[in-house]
């Protein structure tokens, strides 16, 4: 992925907090990579099925406890307060949690393009790993993001 244009924006030593929606095979891999790039911190996973994400945090080197299952914001911002790594099914969730921003991996257009409009328009940064979405209406949510300050980018993978 490109995280420069995210980086630039977020003064050091402080990190980007990031969330995933979809917590499949690209997703997992971002979560699991996230702990060889410097600065950037994983702090919530949304996917209908959590166990996806409990996966990935495991492989990355979470330890089991560390790992929650939150069905609201308050618990989520509580656990994330905690330091713990945050599993949700419900992904509008994320829209009003304290993260720079959000990577959308759902492997279903509508659903990305629908998260990636309302996490626009919650003022999050968003990295589009959609490739169906981002064909038919990524053009859109660029505007959309320019407009509003945020960056709207492609994953630097497929």
């Amino acid at each position: 992925m490109i995280y420069q244009n995210l980086f630039e924006r977020v003064k050091e030593p402080e990190s980007v907090s990031a969330g995933i929606i979809g917590c499949g095979s690209f997703g997992s891999a971002i979560v699991t990579q996230s702990s060889i790039v410097p600065r950037l911190k994983i702090a919530i996973v949304a996917d209908v099925n959590v166990e996806n994400g409990r996966s990935a945090f495991l492989q990355a080197g979470v330890e089991k406890d560390n790992i929650v299952v939150c069905d609201s914001r308050t618990s989520a911002i509580h656990a994330m307060e905690t330091g713990k790594s945050v599993l949700v099914q419900d992904s509008m969730i994320l829209m009003d949690l304290p993260l720079d921003v959000i990577a959308i991996a759902t492997r279903v257009a509508e659903a990305g393009a629908h998260y990636a409009y309302q996490a626009i328009q919650h003022g999050k940064h968003v990295v589009m790993v959609d490739k169906e979405a981002d064909s038919v209406v990524g053009s859109i949510l660029k505007h959309l993001a320019d407009k509003a300050g945020v960056v709207f980018t492609t994953d630097d993978g497929d």
